[in-house]
């Protein structure tokens, strides 16, 4: 267990969105999995950004306003009108409409019962568009409000599988809509040409594209969204491949996703009446007062019977479809609305359906369970089931899961173990319950006890999160070892090495759940992502995982000494994660002694990781990167790519993120990828892990757009190994916006943004410290959008969350302060300003020492104050003392920038020294053309101060 091997969520950086001159917020910029002291904030060891196996810190940004950004992915392509909209006769009254505010109406692209749906140009951010205009006949005032309110929480959802809104508001007395355009057709269209009536044929294509659209629901859930109408008609197969859910009009939105997902229907359906101006009454939507309630032929038991409907109404849904889709028929016959109803709300089947033997039993299962009439008996989520949808899953999980479901459904036919498979199955399942008996310990009360103990505001929620983690995964752990001891009948050398993997795992999970018995502060903001990061059990089922590590070369009756080093090892990680360093140092360091002592080089190259691990989140880089070469070579010669892999990744983070060191990057960014390929990894946690390392390493150079390549590849990978609800993914959303917002896309970055913050928020708790850097992020971008009031509230519940978390003094609410100062700044709120500037000062100055950057940036902003107050001496002053303290590097380049200028607009208002004033203005500018990040405050300051000088005559300098 001396092996890293972790999922990529145990302490990966956030990254921040820059506020020109402002001090930067630690980023979580996601570039491993383990906790990582921030390269800027050398002196906060107790907060070290997110990472993986091979950290990069929280980045701290540097200009004058607030550093803190995440952004979007981008959605392009063009859709053609879903189903009825293209069939539907124009609305007269929007002929003569030639724009929507911003937008450029092109033409009509169908029109229904709800509005009118045009082809559109954002002249703004000149980009294609759908724009959907509501039937100003639809509802009265409130009904628009809804939609508006509707609208807005889709907004909050950026996913690759749910059709993009950008925008909502009123125009002309009609609520309007404006959306990704997506040149496409309805899978309806698409299963109709591909499948025909021999639907076996395409099973494979089939479950491949209803796994897209089940991700975008499942995106949906976690934005706390219920789509209530999917069929096939509102799913778009774009020319590219890429499916998208569309028509979310039915979507109700209930507050947070962490809350139950559930509406009352019951209402609405009491004045339902089903249209005809489509087609067959089975097939149409359901509508009261221009509410779309659904279309019967996909509707939920739930649904019909007017009862709460929440996420699992639209599993049932999609489940319907896929049945169809595969089989060629409904799963639930009804010519009229009543007999339809009667069986779907009795669980009634269609016998007359012939099911085709293509399908496989697991994914029959599958369905047969979204299928059930009771909502409680489906799957608890979309993911769970597209879990055992996906051919990507881990064999093992799929058959654990398979297991499970196909149990469920034919227990009542009789099926049963014989006598023998029986015992051997009760001998297996002993040694698979040491997990779930030590689980069951971990929920006693005097671990909620120690959690309460703290006195953390969010100590309960943190517990019940971490309570719910860690009993899946030693579920899983002991299904896992069960399987194993079961398999060793058929090959029981394979067997024997996936046991041996299996209990080398379980230290790591023991370990942790006896930390929490003593949990304090530290362990408590970090128990989720440790919970949620215990090494994946799936690997030990894969060939080329063991054939990559000890259990291969006969090392499976490694002696006791060996495995109880093994062992405190596996503590060490959990202490180094849940951020108690010094005693993870010590027995990292002990262990590479009794490694070599006892002659064994499998456990030395282990134990050499584990030291680079621990003394990189330390801050001391220099020895991380001398540890994990040498676990690296050596690793090499034996063989052990497990640990070579983690070692690459580790160099890959410390040179590329925290030593900026180019040539190192261009090294182990190709050794970690031919690690990734060699053990078939290219598409696992693994390749998250690498993705997000290498573009935290980008993003450090600067190269933001190649950074964008590689999160966005690090999103789709996570989403589709861990699931759209991890921690994990969170962070990675999170870093996209904050790269986004780097490149003046700030409408897409708080979108993502907002998009973490959401899903970070259910997992992690609302006062966990992660929320404050998402939020300081979200406030600057905010503020760049003319929207300081929003700013504001953002800011100041960061802060409120920071000094919960450390107290009084931390690096953090430094960086908080100057944000919130920023702001107040922002708003002419002066001496609120000044005041939160000089907080922040002093507290870097006690926390990071008198020279810090962090505190010439403080300075600086401080500066700006005096600037607007028209004392311009003491501005001068202000910003010569932050030119000394901030040093010329990259990673200070926009801060440097920022200062500068505002010390060459004070010379050149004093009229004194206008050749240095000159200079200033020429390095400014000259960052400014290399920069390939945008700082929009400063360029807008520096144009708005040339058409000044302009005015006065005066030539800048």
């Amino acid at each position: 267990m001396g092996e890293s091997s972790s999922a990529p969520n145990e302490r990966d950086p956030l990254i921040t969105v820059a506020n020109p001159g402002r001090a930067r917020r630690p980023e979580l910029e996601s570039a491993d999995t383990e906790h990582a002291a921030p390269p800027e904030l050398d002196g906060a060891r107790d907060e070290p950004p997110l990472a993986g196996s091979a950290s990069a810190g929280v980045e701290a940004r540097t200009s004058t306003r607030a550093l803190l950004r995440r952004s979007t992915l981008e959605a392009s392509s063009l859709p053609e009108p879903p189903g009825e909209l293209a069939r539907a006769p124009s609305s007269p009254s929007l002929e003569t409409l030639g724009r929507v505010g911003r937008f450029a109406l092109l033409r009509q692209l169908g029109a229904g019962g709800m509005g009118v749906v045009y082809s559109a140009f954002d002249e703004v951010l000149e980009r294609r568009v759908a724009i959907k205009l509501v039937r100003a006949d639809r509802g009265g005032t409130s009904w628009q409000a809804r939609i508006l309110r509707e609208a807005q929480a889709l907004a909050r959802l950026s996913h690759p599988n749910v059709v993009q809104v950008y925008d909502a508001g009123e125009h002309g007395g009609q609520i309007y809509v404006a959306m990704e355009y997506v040149k496409g057709e309805t899978l309806s269209a698409w299963l109709a040409r591909h499948a025909g009536g021999r639907p076996q044929r395409a099973a494979r294509p089939i479950l491949e594209l209803f796994t897209q659209a089940g991700r975008g629901l499942a995106a949906a859930h976690a934005e706390g969204l219920v789509h209530r109408d999917f069929k096939p008609d509102n799913v778009l197969v774009g020319e590219d491949g890429r499916v998208r859910v569309v028509d979310f009009g039915l979507v109700v939105a209930r507050g947070p996703a962490r809350e139950e997902l559930a509406v009352t229907a019951a209402d609405e359906l009491s004045g339902a009446r089903l249209s005809s101006s489509i087609g067959s009454a089975l097939g149409v939507e359901l509508t009261r007062d221009g509410a779309v309630m659904g279309t019967p032929a996909y509707m939920s038991p739930e649904q019909f019977l007017g009862l709460a409907v929440d996420a699992r109404s639209d599993q049932f849904s999609f489940c319907v479809a896929l049945y169809e889709a595969l089989h060629g028929a409904r799963p639930f016959r009804g010519e009229r609305h009543s007999e339809l109803m009667a069986n779907v709300t009795r669980g009634v089947r269609d016998k007359s359906v012939r099911e085709h033997r293509a399908v496989r039993p697991r994914i029959r299962a599958a369905i047969e369970r979204g299928l059930a009439t009771d909502p409680a008996a489906r799957w608890p989520s979309m993911d769970a089931l597209l879990e055992l949808l996906s051919d990507r899953a881990g064999r093992r999980r799929r058959r654990v899961y398979a297991a499970v479901a196909v149990l469920a459904v034919a227990t009542g036919a009789g099926l049963g173990y014989s006598a023998y498979e029986a015992r051997a199955r009760a001998r297996c399942e002993a040694l698979g319950g040491a997990a779930r008996r030590r689980a069951a310990n971990a929920a006693q009360q005097r671990v909620e006890r120690a959690f309460a103990a703290t006195g953390v505001a969010h100590a309960a929620a943190t517990w019940e999160r971490t309570r719910d983690a860690m009993t899946e995964w030693a579920l899983g752990w002991s299904a896992a070892r069960t399987q194993a001891c079961m398999d060793a009948r058929a090959d029981r050398v394979l067997a024997a090495r996936g046991a041996l993997c299996l209990d080398r795992q379980l230290p790591r999970f023991t370990s942790l759940v006896e930390a929490y018995e003593q949990a304090g502060r530290g362990v408590v903001d970090q128990a989720v992502r440790t919970a949620t990061s215990l090494p994946p059990t799936a690997m030990c089922e894969s060939p080329q995982w063991l054939l990559a590590g000890p259990e291969a070369r006969g090392e499976a009756d490694a002696g006791d000494a060996a495995e109880q080093t093994r062992a405190r090892m596996a503590k060490a990680r959990s202490l180094s994660f849940l951020g108690d360093y010094e005693p993870a140092l010590e027995i990292a360091e002990e262990s590479v002694t009794e490694a070599s002592a006892q002659g064994d080089d499998y456990l030395r190259s282990e134990a050499l990781l584990l030291r680079a691990d621990v003394t990189r989140m330390t801050g001391d880089y220099e020895r991380a990167r001398d540890d994990a070469k040498a676990a690296y070579y050596l690793a090499g010669r034996l063989g052990h790519d497990r640990v070579a892999l983690d070692a690459a990744l580790a160099l890959l983070s410390v040179l590329g993120y925290f030593m900026l060191d180019v040539e190192g990057v261009d090294v182990w960014a190709p050794a970690a990828e031919m690690l990734l390929a060699r053990l078939e990894l290219e598409d696992s946690v693994f390749s998250g892990k690498f993705h997000i390392a290498y573009g935290a390493a980008l993003r450090r150079q600067g190269r933001h757009h190649e950074a964008m390549e590689q999160y966005e590849r690090a999103l789709a990978t996570l989403e589709r190994t861990m699931g759209a609800r991890d921690p994990a993914v969170a962070q990675v959303l999170s870093n996209i916006g904050a790269t986004l917002s780097s490149l003046g896309r700030d409408d897409e970055g708080l979108v993502y943004l907002r998009r973490g913050l959401v899903l970070a928020e259910q997992r992690l708790g609302p006062r966990h410290p992660d929320i404050s850097v998402m939020l300081n992020n979200i406030g600057v971008v905010l503020e760049h959008q003319g929207m300081p009031e929003q700013a504001l509230e953002a800011a100041q519940r960061a802060l409120s969350i920071d000094e919960e978390v450390h107290g009084a003094t931390h690096p953090t609410i430094g960086v908080s302060l100057i944000n919130l100062g920023a702001v107040c700044e922002r708003l002419e709120r002066l001496d609120e300003a000044e005041a939160h500037y000089a907080r922040a000062q002093r507290v870097f100055e006690a926390t990071l020492g008198p020279e810090s950057p962090y505190v010439g940036y403080a300075i600086g902003s401080r500066g700006d104050v005096e600037y607007k107050r028209g004392a311009f001496k003491e501005a001068r002053a202000l910003y010569e003392r932050a030119l000394e303290l901030i040093p010329d590097a990259p990673e200070h380049a926009m801060a440097l920038a920022n200062v500068r200028f505002k010390l060459a607009r004070v010379l050149t208002t004093s009229g004194e020294e206008l050749e240095r004033a000159r200079a200033l203005v020429q390095q400014m500018r000259e960052y400014l053309d290399r920069a390939e990040g945008k700082d929009p405050t400063l360029q807008q300051e520096y144009e708005e101060w040339v058409a000044r000088q302009a005015e006065l005559g005066a030539a800048p300098p």
